[in-house]
């Protein structure tokens, strides 16, 4: 495209007024948007520029157009988020603001589609010279990417202001006709006074120490989503593992997957905060970090919609006896969960006084790890086995080694089925009173004030979290000898206790 093709425009057109001085302006902004060469094509000047490899501009270079109707004097700068040499290009900058009379400072800023980027971009360069906002102009640069121009033009001029920047803006491309660009400018700087800029020492290098503060935490941002979709493909990839190799007990692998993406996702979350938790304190800059957090769900929704149609059954399915009987992974007392979200609960209807601690401990029989880079999972050794403790209390005794407390891996038969007689679940009103009655031999369960049977030992674990139990002990607490019969049977029980809570809240008396 020919040069001039693109033509130049500004949110507020000024006459220019002819003064009677060499006027002076300043270049600003980040690495890579163009400030260099744009001087060098107003002066005729052949200085390096980049955004490759940080900032080229490593001296001040004041020069003068040689083109438009007016004398204008323009200063480039070092780009102000260069990772090199960054004490030398803040004194470079300061330098340049406090050094002469000054009218117009041009904050130049990539053209970009995200309009409320661009703020982001400009509030990022303005903070060492924000008391000086009013001698601020900005310059839109790469104006030639914009695919609607029009309405571009409008929406970046509207975004601006409804952020409270009102500056004029001018935007541009290097396939603008340079003398229009020129003189577009002159007319900003003719109608600003000159004036020396007063800069405290402390001051401009807080304000620039800031800065880096922000770059930095936008610099992990990237990092971040770089770790987290990588993490997201690994576990991808051990997932489709785990499928095409028919790995036994793969649903318990695949579940396990996904509560362990889940917490490194987390642990990616944490590094980050806990490296710039100060950082964002002290600048008042939380959007990196409410960013990250919804881009932690986004790719944890991601992968279980991954991992989901590789299971033979469906974690969110509400009347799979799978996801609604699990084990506590303290005492392994079962519990089946009649109402209630999958979030965290307690073992037990008690009010307990000491509850255990199960963060640390394995609720699945595998364990992943990373061998030679490559992510990989191994049966446990040693399985918890029911715990021995018991609560200490007036309201509960320690629970008896029945069936329902059985270790994880102990097979089942149908011989065993008289081990599951005279077992009832209890449909409770709420998620902590979630609870399995077994037969009461007057040893393990005493009645309180209110009769109703207090059991578990108290812990707290997150019910999505754990495991399914055995298939076979599934069947054989729902006596039914197929998982079609038990959902059905679940199905059906779920219905009753639904219509006699219904029934329970329609006031049928008869009024007079």
């Amino acid at each position: 495209m020919p040069t001039g093709t693109i033509q130049p425009l500004i949110k507020q057109q000024l006459d220019i007024k002819f003064i009677q001085y060499k006027a002076y302006a300043l270049a600003m902004g980040r690495t890579g948007v163009g400030k260099t060469t744009l001087v060098n094509g107003l002066c005729g000047t052949k200085h390096e520029a980049g955004s490759g490899h940080g900032s080229k501009t490593r001296n001040l270079f004041r020069n003068d157009t040689n083109i438009g109707e007016g004398q204008l004097a323009l200063i480039d700068t070092p780009g102000t988020d260069s990772t090199t040499e960054a004490y030398r290009h803040a004194h470079l900058l300061r330098t340049a603001l406090i050094t002469g009379n000054i009218n117009t400072i041009f904050i130049v800023i990539k053209y970009d589609s995200r309009y409320d980027k661009m703020v982001i971009n400009y509030r990022e360069v303005e903070i060492p010279v924000r008391r000086y906002r009013y001698k601020i102009v900005i310059i839109v640069s790469y104006w030639d990417i914009s695919e609607r121009p029009k309405q571009d033009f409008e929406g970046i001029c509207n975004e601006f202001k409804k952020n409270g920047i009102n500056c004029n803006i001018i935007f541009y491309s290097n396939k603008s006709a340079l003398e229009t660009m020129v003189n577009l400018m002159y007319s900003c700087v003719s109608n600003m006074d000159e004036e020396r800029l007063e800069i405290n020492d402390n001051d401009f290098y807080l304000n620039f120490n800031l800065m880096d503060i922000k770059l930095e935490i936008e610099e992990s941002s990237r990092e971040f989503a770089r770790d987290a979709l990588s993490l997201c493909e690994e576990f991808k990839q051990t997932a489709m593992r785990v499928h095409h190799e028919s790995v036994p007990d793969g649903d318990e692998i695949l579940h396990m997957l996904i509560v362990e993406f889940e917490r490194e996702m987390d642990q990616l979350l944490k590094k980050f905060t806990d490296k710039h938790g100060n950082s964002m304190a002290t600048t008042d800059d939380y959007i990196s970090y409410i960013n990250m957090q919804k881009k932690t769900v986004e790719f944890c929704d991601i992968f279980v919609k991954t991992v989901r149609p590789l299971m033979s059954y469906n974690l969110c399915d509400i009347q799979d006896p799978r996801n609604l009987i699990k084990r506590c992974p303290n005492c392994n007392l079962i519990w089946f969960k009649a109402e209630g979200c999958d979030g965290t609960t307690d073992c037990g209807n008690n009010n307990f006084s000491n509850r255990f601690d199960v963060s640390k401990r394995s609720h699945h029989k595998f364990q992943l790890k990373r061998i030679n880079g490559k992510l990989q999972w191994e049966k446990l050794s040693n399985v918890v086995e029911p715990s021995k403790y018991f609560i200490e209390a007036p309201e509960m005794r320690e629970m008896p080694n029945a069936s329902v407390n059985a270790p994880h891996d102990q097979q089942f038969s149908d011989n065993d089925m008289s081990s599951a007689e005279g077992l009832v679940f209890n449909h409770m009103m709420d998620e902590n009173e979630l609870q399995v009655e077994v037969p009461n031999d007057g040893n393990n369960l005493v009645e309180t004030k209110s009769h109703r049977k207090r059991m578990g030992c108290g812990t707290s674990f997150v019910w999505k979290n754990l495991p399914k139990i055995e298939d076979e002990l599934i069947l054989q607490l729902l006596t039914v000898k197929t998982m079609e019969l038990a959902k059905q049977k679940i199905s059906e029980e779920y219905f009753t206790h639904m219509c006699t809570n219904r029934n329970k809240n329609i006031d049928s008396i008869f009024h007079s």
